[in-house]
Order: structure tokens, then sequence, then C-alpha cells
């Protein structure tokens, strides 16, 4: 197998791993009555912020074990770092879902990410910083959504 089908290999399992956990997070949540993860608070809003950074933390934990211990003579063993302004990114658009406009800053990182990573080929996490684009346009438009919504919602009860 090559690089590629390791790949997409391991974004496979991630996904499916990630699912996993939270299901099983959400199942002890539930047995605690713990309020914030339990499987109704999942299926409430709750799964767009936990469920990138699961994916996303399990897709590197599967990256480190296929790399270091598994001898896959095609892997290409040059060091790339990854783009700390990426990662920046993806948190600030993950917590922006909860607290208003923090998806901004979300934004300004992953296009400054993006750009970083055209520019340096030893730079990786253009597509984190994708991720972290969309989630926070998605944040700031759902919150902007929410304030017109109570605006025009007040003007009407007047």
């Amino acid at each position: 197998m090559n690089q590629k089908t390791w790949q997409i290999l391991n974004i496979i399992l991630s996904i499916i791993i990630a699912a996993i956990g939270i299901v099983i997070t959400a199942r002890i949540f539930d047995k605690h009555n713990l309020a914030f993860l339990n499987s109704w608070a999942l299926m409430h809003g709750t799964f767009l912020i936990i469920y990138p950074l699961y994916a996303a933390t399990t897709y590197y934990l599967m990256n480190f074990l296929l790399e270091r211990f598994i001898a896959i003579p095609e892997f290409d063993r040059k060091e790339k770092k990854l783009s700390k302004v990426a990662v920046l990114s993806l948190l600030l658009s993950s917590i922006g879902m909860l607290i208003p406009f923090l998806g901004i800053g979300g934004i300004i990182a992953g296009h400054s990410s993006r750009s970083q990573c055209k520019k340096l080929p030893n730079l990786r996490g253009s597509g984190l910083a994708l991720f972290g684009l969309i989630l926070g346009y998605f944040s700031v438009a759902f919150h902007g959504y929410i304030i017109v919504a109570v605006w025009y919602a007040s003007t009407i009860s007047r």
C-alpha cells in the first residue's frame, strides 16, 4: 500500500474511533447524570464542538502510530512541522460555537495558517486550518443569526 492509501485508512479509522469515543463518553456521562456531555446535549449542538476535537486528536494519534510503529517503506520520513496557527484556528473556531464571535479569531488564524502552508513546503496543517475556517464561518453566521433573531423578536414585542 502506498502513502495515500494509508492516509485514507487513517482518516476512516479516525472518524470511526471518534464516533465510538463520543458514544462511550455519552453513555458514561448519562450513567452519572452529568449534564454537559450527555447524549441529549450531544444531539443538540455540543456534537458540533466535541466531534471535530475527537476526530482531530484521533487522526494525529493514528498518524503517529502508523508512522512510528508500523514499518511502511513508502512513508516520506521528512519531518514536516504542524502549524500551531492551524491548531489555534480549529480550537478558536470550535470554542466559537459556544462563545459568540470567538470564531472570528479562528477565521483569522485559519487564513494565516493556509497562507503559511502555501509559502513553506515543510509546514503541514492546511486541511486543519480549512476545517477551522469552515467552523469559524459557521459559528459567526450562527451567532449573527441569533443576534438578528433576538433583535427582531424584541422589536416586535414593543
